[in-house]
């Protein structure tokens, strides 16, 4: 079953500009609109009558390791390129 209703209030807030930004570009990567993506998470909150959102120390948790996530990879495709080096030298250069 799919919910439609009319979007007919205009409803605005403040929140940080670098945030929106990024959300706006995640959001197009996800092929939807910053509006839309805000617009579903509002009719969201009032089919359930819940809201299933990260608090702040989540939110940093999951930002830290997305990142880790990154240099790991960064870290394997180095490898997978020849970038590496041997585990004989690894062992010289920190003395193991």
């Amino acid at each position: 079953m799919v919910v439609l209703m009319d979007r007919d209030y205009d409803f605005r807030f403040a929140t940080n500009k670098e945030m929106v930004e990024i959300a706006k570009r995640a959001s197009k990567n996800n092929g939807m609109s910053l509006s839309r993506a805000l617009d579903l998470f509002v009719k969201q909150i009032a089919i359930t009558g819940e809201v299933n959102l990260l608090d702040e120390k989540e939110l940093e948790q999951q930002k830290w390791a997305r990142e880790l996530q990154k240099e790991v990879q960064s870290g394997i495709e180095s490898i997978e390129q020849g970038e590496g080096v041997t585990l004989k030298e690894a062992r010289e250069r920190f003395g193991l």
